[in-house]
C-alpha cells in the first residue's frame, strides 16, 4: 500500500512537471514570436502564487502564513515602493 502510494506521488508529481514544461515552452514560443502580453497571459496564477506574496495585505498574510508553516528557512524580500518596516508589520500582524 505504501509503494503504492508512494508511486502514485511520484507519477503525480511527474505529471506537474511535464505540464509546467509544456507551459513554459509555449510562453517561450509566444515570447519569442513577439507576442509578449500573450505570454505574460499564459503564466499561470498557481505558478505566481507558489513564487511570491503579492496582492492585498490579508491575502499576503495568508500566504506568508503558509510559508512559514512550509519549512522554509529563506525568503527574499523586495517591498517595491512601499515602505519595508510598514510592509513587514502588515505582513505579521496577526502572526
Amino acid at each position: 500500500m505504501l509503494l503504492g502510494l508512494a508511486l502514485d506521488y511520484a507519477v503525480s508529481k511527474f505529471n506537474i512537471k511535464v505540464a509546467l514544461i509544456r507551459e513554459a515552452e509555449r510562453i517561450g514560443e509566444l515570447f519569442r514570436a513577439g507576442k509578449r502580453q500573450e505570454a505574460i497571459a499564459a503564466v499561470p496564477d498557481e505558478y505566481i502564487d507558489q513564487q511570491t506574496l503579492i496582492g492585498p495585505p490579508d491575502r499576503i498574510r495568508e500566504g506568508f502564513r503558509k510559508w512559514q508553516d512550509s519549512g522554509a528557512t529563506g525568503m527574499i524580500f523586495h517591498p517595491g515602493l512601499g515602505d519595508p518596516i510598514e510592509i513587514v508589520r502588515l505582513i505579521t500582524a496577526s502572526n
